[in-house]
């Protein structure tokens, strides 16, 4: 029993980290993605999600994606994978 709830505690120890990232319509993908420099696309926006969960190893995490209100206008379609999950785009508030 001892043993179980050691793993069980070290489970819930792990660190939960969170990228908050952000993108606008008017935004440029030169920028670093924060609510101040937003990214413009989906697909930087998604790539720095992927880049940053590469970068926790170990670690539970879950991305955050606030979009603007706006049009985002796709060239392609945008494709989401397993490097994905935990990712969560979501209406930034009042959008």
């Amino acid at each position: 029993m001892k043993t179980a709830l050691t793993v069980l505690f070290a489970g819930i120890a792990l660190p939960i980290m969170a990228a908050e990232l952000y993108v606008a319509p008017n935004g440029s993908d030169a920028n670093a993605g924060t609510a101040g420099q937003p990214f413009a696309t989906l697909e930087k926006a998604r790539d720095a999600a992927r880049e940053t969960r590469s970068q926790e190893s170990g670690a539970r995490s879950q991305n955050v994606i606030h979009l603007a209100a706006g049009t985002y206008r796709l060239t392609r379609t945008l494709e989401l994978n397993e490097k994905d999950s935990g990712t969560v785009f979501r209406a930034a508030p009042g959008a």
